[in-house]
């Protein structure tokens, strides 16, 4: 029996980043009504008193101040608008990193690959499966807000304006061998196919300047170089491997 895993589908959208996208649009919408009440009870008088002394005051310099801060005012309450707090920026990068890995892994499909997005497996979501000569590889788009190393399996963020706030994250690598080998027993008891590996990818589209680095049963590479990467690893399965285990990841 084939173990329960569905593709993500929205209303209104689906494919890369729609999840990522979804809870950035959420935790947005939630953020705003929570403050920008405030924020228009605040800055709404000073923006209408400016921009009616500045409309009808006489022509002095005391109007073309009203007319500096009725804009002034307008301005700061549009930059609150869009600034959320980081957390819910994150969830607006990810979805952007989702994207291009799925840019760029595109062209892939006419050289025999097979590409999945947004997979739920019920218990969390796999960001892209892809198929093909090379072999099964999951990948795992990473956008952070700061310059990445990797050293021993652990990523290391480093935020160079801020450096007390420069984080790692020493159970990425392990959490995402374990999604891979998760994915190995789902198509081996789907397909029976036997003597497959699935290679765990930790795609980077922030700033990395080692671009690539292979650690234990896991692999950390900048976007830009992950097609190039995936177009020489040595060829592994056949066409009809390639379609068999694509027909269950999607």
């Amino acid at each position: 029996m084939r173990p329960s895993v569905r593709k993500l589908t929205y209303p209104w959208r689906s494919g890369a980043g729609a999840y990522e996208q979804e809870q950035y649009e959420t935790g947005l919408q939630a953020w705003r009504r929570r403050v920008l009440p405030r924020i228009r009870w605040l800055l709404f008088p000073i923006f209408f008193a400016g921009l009616i002394y500045a409309v009808v005051g006489p022509a002095t310099k005391v109007q073309f101040l009203a007319g500096l801060l009725a804009g002034g005012a307008f301005s700061v309450y549009l930059w609150v608008r869009d600034e959320p707090p980081e957390h819910i920026r994150r969830h607006g990068r990810g979805a952007a990193g989702e994207r291009a890995t799925a840019r760029v892994l595109g062209p892939l499909r006419k050289e025999g690959w097979r590409l999945a997005h947004n997979i739920d497996t019920g218990r969390g979501n796999r960001d892209h499966v892809i198929v093909g000569p090379g072999g099964i590889y999951l990948l795992d788009s990473k956008h952070f807000g700061g310059t990445v190393t990797v050293e021993r399996d652990t990523v290391h963020v480093e935020r160079v304006d801020s450096p007390a706030d420069s984080y790692n994250l020493p159970k990425l690598a392990g959490i995402l061998r374990g999604e891979a080998w998760k994915l190995h027993d789902e198509i081996v008891a789907a397909t029976g196919l036997q003597g497959l590996w699935v290679t765990a990818v930790v795609v980077f589209w922030s700033p990395f300047s080692a671009r690539l680095v292979e650690g234990d049963r896991i692999v950390f590479v900048h976007g830009d170089e992950l097609a190039g990467w995936l177009r020489n690893r040595p060829h592994r399965m056949s066409n009809d491997m390639v379609a068999g285990v694509a027909g269950y990841v999607g």
